[in-house]
């Protein structure tokens, strides 16, 4: 391969995984500020793990995770049928078709918080240029949360397709 090639595939890596989503409907992007104080809404920090995780007698090893900046998107709360499943597996997803409310970006320590109305929301991870999350509830919802009146929710997200376990 020549350089050239090698430079865009780069830049595309790097771009797909940390650039703002290009998907049209989508809420202009709001920058986390983690040190404001707001009485309701979700904060939270997101984490990239990647390797072998897999526990062993002989070790009592910690795995790092990797602080990282993220563009979130709060929607409605998307079942996984409202949604195309891209990567067949059922953590890749685009075409949502329940709307982004918000679009928030983590700040570089993977940090966000940010005020949202009591109610129940579906939050997704912009990440290799689709839609990620790992969990869901019983009735499919993809990556719920709840807000309730007057309180803020704490929300953790863990980014972990690159780990095994």
């Amino acid at each position: 391969m020549n350089q050239t090639v090698l430079v865009c595939m780069a830049v595309s890596f790097f771009a797909c995984k940390s650039g703002a989503p290009n998907v049209k409907g989508l809420p202009k992007p709001i920058k986390s500020n983690c040190t404001n104080i707001y009485k309701e809404g979700v904060r939270g920090q997101v984490t990239f793990i990647e390797g072998n995780h897999m526990p062993t007698p002989d070790t009592n090893y910690t795995f790092p995770k990797k602080e990282v900046r993220r563009y979130l998107g709060v929607f409605a709360p998307t079942p996984v049928s409202k949604t195309t499943n891209a990567a067949g597996d059922l953590t890749f997803f685009s075409d949502i078709k329940t709307k982004c409310l918000y679009l928030i970006q983590t700040d570089k320590k993977g940090c966000f918080f940010h005020p949202i109305p009591a109610g129940k929301y579906s939050i997704m991870v912009w990440e290799e240029g689709q839609w990620y999350s790992n969990a869901f509830d019983g009735d499919n919802i993809i990556n719920p949360v709840t807000v309730e009146k007057g309180k803020v929710t704490q929300f953790d997200i863990q980014i972990n397709y690159k780990a095994v376990y």
